[in-house]
Order: structure tokens, then sequence, then C-alpha cells
């Protein structure tokens, strides 16, 4: 009774339909959805919809029928026939069509037809088709998985003395293509950018990869290889052959980018086989340069370099508490400092950060003779997102994720009578990276990780404060700061990927002129200059070395604060200021700073 009633709405819905006498079956209406209870059996139903078709999907499994039918995932007799989609899983059909406008001036595009599961197709597959002089079927694709097209021809757009641009032929693993006969356009039609993509096509019984013509292709983009090999430089591999059919082989067809990056494996992510595709005479063919890791892994160390810039960043909150702690009057003190910043490293590419980092801690303010002592230990906190992004071989790569780290230290400094201090800090923690848009194996399925390490570092610094008249002084320093951070490991998408530990090491010369504005209050600026010696992140995917960012170079940093210090008045001591960075570091950062004294 279910399959009648939804058999009598569908009918009800459909303009000018006729239901039960033709081999059709079509969603033809704008924002329809088809499943294997809605297709069954021999029900029928041919369309003429005036108006647009859009939006539809069908899904299609013969429901035990074993049937031989034309599906459609939307049809329109003028206007567009856009955005559907069509599905066949482990059934025998005579054709299939993603979107098809019977308009001379209609629109069949972004339509999408997937062929897979053992299906049969014995007549034509078209991704979209637009039956009119000046019609347009772009950015149509044809997927045909483990499956097999007899006797047929497969288009990706096609477009009647029209145009039809940036439509794509996928074809996968075991599929008996032996009798079809591929085009990325029609031959009737103008276009550019239509692509044949290869995902370890295997053929027929896992041997036979001919076609019997391949045309209009303007490239053709090896994205995957058999994963049962190692490959090594000069393999030569016959990745399918045109048998002809009335003299017709390859035709008006080209590479595209010869040198080409096929992933080892359609569900795999960590390996690729380098080498250059061609056509030559009747067949395609890949000869391997390496097997390498792949060009996306940069992707984790970028994002492993931005991290542990941002937990690097830590080390200035805790360095610029030490200058605040140094106004405080003799006691105990208890501090707060937040920091938000926003940091472009160049790393070679880029990772972008924007984040937090805070401390809390309390700590203890003595008066050694004329010179003045502080130590402390405080928790720090840092949580921020970031994103980094790859140009590597041609391609560029992009990861989203998200950092948090937690830890704590202590931390000392001795100002002398004379203007000179000295101060040290010691840090330690652990830091959590959450990557969220992360690799994609050949079907574009993305894996998202996350790796947690421990680090630990601190700085020593140095300085003289010169006293001047009216309340003026230059404070010149030098701070070295190192940072250690653990190596770890994590499995994506059945592979492993081993970070190195990291270590930066880097040394900081400034100057800050300050000046009081009054009683309580007191205005700086400041110049600086940083070095980082090293900072290389490293690892491998599977074994392979991956793509090794580096923070190491020069930043020159700025900064302009105002402090307020009441003094015995009040227990309160505040600080803010901003800073930019140019160089390896680029960006800018805000830091609000509070001491209350007991």
């Amino acid at each position: 009774m279910q399959k009648y009633l939804r058999r009598k709405i569908l009918c009800s819905i459909l303009a000018a339909s006729i239901c039960g006498s033709t081999s059709f079956v079509l969603a033809a209406n704008s924002g329809g959805e088809m499943t294997k209870a809605d297709i069954y059996g021999e029900q029928d139903a041919y369309v003429g919809n005036n108006g647009t078709s859009s939006n539809n999907e069908v899904y299609f499994d013969d429901n035990g029928g074993n049937k031989y039918i034309y599906v459609v995932g939307g049809y329109a007799a003028s206007g567009e026939a856009s955005s559907n989609s069509v599905t066949v899983s482990g059934a025998n059909v005579k054709s299939v069509r993603g979107g098809y406008v019977a308009d001379s001036s209609g629109a069949a595009n972004n339509n999408s037809v997937v062929v897979s599961g053992g299906s049969t197709v014995i007549g034509i597959v078209y991704g979209g088709y637009a039956d009119g002089s000046s019609g347009a079927a772009d950015n149509n694709r044809v997927v045909i998985i483990d499956s097999t097209v007899s006797n047929a021809v497969v288009y990706g757009g096609s477009s009647f003395k029209g145009t039809a641009n940036n439509n794509s032929v996928t074809i996968a693993g075991s599929s008996d293509l032996t009798t079809a006969f591929l085009y990325g356009r029609g031959d009737d039609t103008t276009g550019t950018g239509n692509k044949l993509v290869l995902i370890d096509f295997k053929g027929k019984d896992g041997t036979d990869t001919s076609v019997k013509s391949l045309n209009n292709f303007d490239s053709i983009e090896v994205k995957a290889l058999g994963d049962d090999k190692e490959y090594t430089a000069g393999d030569k591999l016959t990745l399918l052959t045109a048998t002809g059919d009335s003299g017709k082989y390859i035709n008006n067809c080209e590479v595209g980018e010869s040198t080409q990056y096929a992933l080892f494996g359609t569900d795999r992510v960590a390996v690729e086989v380098k080498g250059n595709a061609a056509i030559e005479g009747e067949k395609v063919t890949f000869t391997v340069e390496g097997m390498q890791a792949s060009r996306q892994s940069a992707i984790t160390t970028e994002a492993r370099a931005g991290v542990t810039a941002f937990v690097n960043q830590g080390a200035e909150v805790v360095a610029d508490n030490l200058n605040m702690l140094s106004q405080s009057q003799e006691g105990i003190n208890t501090f707060a400092t937040v920091s938000g910043n926003n940091s472009k490293y160049d790393t070679g590419s880029y990772a972008d950060i924007n984040g937090w980092n805070s401390i809390v801690g309390i700590a203890s303010t003595k008066e050694i003779g004329s010179d003045k002592l502080n130590y402390g230990a405080f928790f720090e906190n840092g949580s921020g997102n970031y994103n980094t992004y790859n140009e590597i071989g041609g391609a560029g790569f992009r990861g989203d994720g998200n950092v948090l780290y937690n830890g704590g230290g202590v931390m000392v400094r001795l100002d002398k009578e004379n203007g000179f201090y000295t101060e040290a800090a010691v840090r330690a923690g652990s830091v959590k990276n959450e990557l969220n848009r992360g690799l994609a194996d050949a079907w574009g399925n993305n894996y998202g990780y996350e790796t947690e390490n421990a680090y630990y570092g601190g700085h020593i610094g140095i300085g003289k404060i010169f006293k001047l008249e009216n309340g003026k002084a230059w404070d010149v320093y030098g701070k070295y700061f190192h940072m250690h951070h653990e190596g770890d490991s994590v499995e994506i998408a059945g592979e492993i990927f081993e970070f190195d530990s990291v270590d930066s090491n880097k040394l900081r010369i400034g100057a800050r002129f300050s000046e009081q504005q009054g009683e309580k209050l007191t205005s700086y600026y400041g110049l600086a200059w940083d070095y980082e010696f090293s900072g290389d992140v490293s690892g491998t995917a599977a074994g392979y070395d991956m793509h090794t960012p580096s923070l190491d170079g020069s930043t020159v940093i700025g900064e302009i604060g105002f402090r307020y210090t009441p003094g015995k008045e009040s227990p309160w001591y505040f600080d803010a200021n901003v800073k930019g960075y140019v160089g390896i570091q680029e960006g800018l950062s805000g830091n609000v700073q509070a001491v209350y004294s007991f």
C-alpha cells in the first residue's frame, strides 16, 4: 500500500506525466528526492516539465527488479535542469542522465551521475545535456566505479552546438569500459576545462584497461594508483588503451600538466607516486619518477609549526609580567595577564594564528638592601585557532585547526641599585593540536586528527635601566628564549605520521623608553629585534620525509604601552600595551596585566 501511495503522490506532482506507460524513471520536481523505495518494480514516469528542474536526488538499486530502464535526475522542457544527482548502485539501466534540458537556450549545469557497485549501463551516460543550439552544460560530472558501461557513450557534459565547460569523467577500480566511448564534451559542442580522472583504474577483470575511444578531454588527471606494489623510478605504466572504432582512438585530447602526483592507494593519504603522464599513440601512460610523502602531508607539519609558535608566544607574556612585578612594593603579589594576538608566520608558506595567551600566579617582592628581588610561580593557558597554506608542485593545500595548551612555571628577577637587572623563568606543560580540515583521499574524504605533546623551556635575560631627568628612563635589554616540544605520532587513514621534536632558540635585543605622565602613570615605547636560530618542524608520513617548515629568521617588534603604579596608595598595579610584529612573524598583540599587592 505504501508503494502505491508514493507512486500516486509522485504522479500528482509531475506536470504532464504519463505513469506506467514508458520506460523512464525521473525526478523532475525541484528539490525532490527519490530512493529505491520510490523507484520500484516497473514504475515509469515521463515528464514534460516546463521550467526549472533542480536539486533533485535519485538513488536507484533495482529494488530486486533488475530492470533495464532510463534514469534521469532532472528533466526540463525549457529553462534549467541543474544541481541534480543520480546514484545507480548494483543496478542495470539503459541510460543515465544527471540533468537534461530540451530548450534551445537551456542550461544543464552542476549535475552528477555516479554508477557503482557492479552496475551495468547499456546506453548513453550524460552528466548534463542541453539539447539546444545555444544551451550550456557546465560543471557536470560522471563517476564510474567497479561497474560496466557496455556499447555506450559517456559524456561529462554536452550541448547540441552549445557550450560545455569544466565537466569531468572519472573511472575507477575494476570497471569494464572495453566497449565504451568516453567524451569530455560532445563533438558538436565547444568548451574548455573538461577532464578525465583515473582513480586506480584496473579495468575489466582487474587487467583490461581498454576503452573504445577517448574524445575531447582537455586534461587527464591520474589521481591514485594501486597500493599493492612499490613503484621505482623508471617504471612505465599503461593506464588506458583505446582500441578504436572506425579509425577513432584518442581524439582531441591532451594530458595537461604532464608531471603528476598520484596518491598511493585510493583511501590512503600519506604517500604519492610522482611521475609524468603522456599520450603515446592509442595509450595513456605514466612514467614513475619516484615515491614520496604526499604534498598534502605538509598540512600536518605546517600546523605543528603554527602550534609551536603559539606556545612560544607564552614566554613573552611571562617576560612582560616580570617587568611589571619589578615596579611593585615589598610584599606578596598576585598577578594576571591576558594577551590577545593575531600573527602570521612565514614558514616557507605560512601559518596564521589567532588566540589568547594568559597566566595567573603569585609572587613575593623583597627588598635586599637597595636591591629588589621578585620571585613567583604561575599557571599558564593558551587557546586559539589557526590556518595554514602551502603551495607545492603547483597545488595549494590548506589546513584549519585549534590549539590548546596548559602548563605552569616559576620566575625570578633581581633589580640592582645601579640599574642592572637579571631575570629567568622556566615553563612546562602540555599542548593539544586538533586539525579539523585535514587530509583527503582520492575520493575526497577528509581526515582530521589530534596530537598532544609536552613542552618545556624558559628564558634568561639581562638589562640596564638608565634613569634620566623628569621621570624619563631607558631600558636596554637582551633575552634568550629556549623551548623544546616533544615529538608525537598519529594514525591518519590507517597510516602513521611521526613528528620529530622541535627546538626553538631565540635571541631578543631591545630598548624601551619610558616617561612619567603624572605621579602614577607612565607611558613607554619600545623597539626590539628577534632572531630565531632553529625552529625546524620535521617528520615522516608512512616512513617518507615530509615537507619541513621552519620558524627561523628575524622579526622586528614595536610596542607602545601605559603603566599605572600608585605605590602605597593602592594595592593595584596595571599595565597595558600593544605590539606590532614585522618579519618572520607579522601581526599584532594586545596585552593587559594586573598586579594586586598584599
